[in-house]
C-alpha cells in the first residue's frame, strides 16, 4: 500500500486539493522514511500536518472515490490478486492492514473483498475537518490487532520491512515486490517471493 498513498498524492495534486510545494515538501518527507531517517509515525505527524489538517473531509474521501475508481485495478500485482482469490475461495477470512489513512485502505478493503481492514485514522472534527491522528498503525499494531483476532491460520503478505513484526507473527509469510531489507529476511527466512 506504499504505492498507494503515493499515487493518491499525485492524484491530489493534479486534481489540485494539494498544492505543488506541498506535493515536493510530501515527496522529501516520504524520502526521508524510505531512507529509514524517520519513524511511522514522524511520517504520518508530518504528512497530516502538511497535507490533510483543516481540510474537508468530504472533498478528500470523494477524491478517494475518484481516484480509486480510475486507479484501482493498475495498483494490483495480478499475482497476489490471484493469491488472494485462491485463499477466499477457501473460506480464508482477507484483511487489509495498512499504514496508509483510513479513508483509503476503506475503500480497497472493500473493493478487494476485505473482510477486516485496518489503517493509519484521520479523524474529523464537528465542522467534517480533518483535525487530528486517531491512531497511527505500524507493523507492531498490525501484529497487534492480528493476534487479537485469534485466527487458527495466518497468512501475511508485505512489501516493507517495516511489517516483519506482522510477517513473524503470520503462519505463513509472503513478501511482495519487497524492499532490500525485506527481501534479504525473506530468504534467511525461507518466505515465498510474489513479484
Amino acid at each position: 500500500t506504499q504505492r498507494l498513498s503515493y499515487e493518491a498524492g499525485r492524484f491530489l495534486c493534479q486534481n489540485k486539493l494539494i498544492s505543488l510545494p506541498e506535493a515536493l515538501l510530501a515527496g522529501v518527507i516520504y524520502g526521508l522514511h524510505t531512507f529509514g531517517l524517520c519513524s511511522v509515525s514522524w511520517l504520518h505527524r508530518s504528512l497530516f500536518a502538511l497535507l490533510f489538517k483543516g481540510k474537508s473531509g468530504g472533498v478528500i474521501e470523494e477524491a478517494a472515490d475518484r481516484f480509486l475508481a480510475a486507479s484501482l485495478p493498475a495498483l494490483f500485482r495480478e499475482a497476489v490478486v490471484q493469491e488472494v482469490k485462491a485463499r477466499q475461495r477457501h473460506g480464508a477470512i482477507v484483511g487489509l492492514f495498512s499504514s496508509s489513512p483510513d479513508f483509503l485502505v476503506r475503500r480497497v478493503a472493500q473493493a478487494v473483498g476485505a473482510q477486516e481492514w485496518f489503517a493509519t485514522q484521520y479523524q474529523l472534527d464537528s465542522k467534517g475537518q480533518f483535525s487530528r491522528i486517531g491512531r497511527i498503525v505500524s507493523g507492531k499494531e498490525k501484529a497487534d490487532y492480528v493476534r487479537q483476532m485469534g485466527l487458527q491460520f495466518l497468512v501475511a503478505m508485505s512489501d516493507s520491512f517495516l511489517d516483519v513484526p506482522l510477517l513473524l507473527e503470520a503462519d505463513e509469510a509472503i513478501v511482495v515486490c519487497p524492499d532490500r531489507r525485506l527481501a534479504r529476511l525473506a530468504r534467511l527466512k525461507g518466505w515465498r517471493r510474489i513479484e
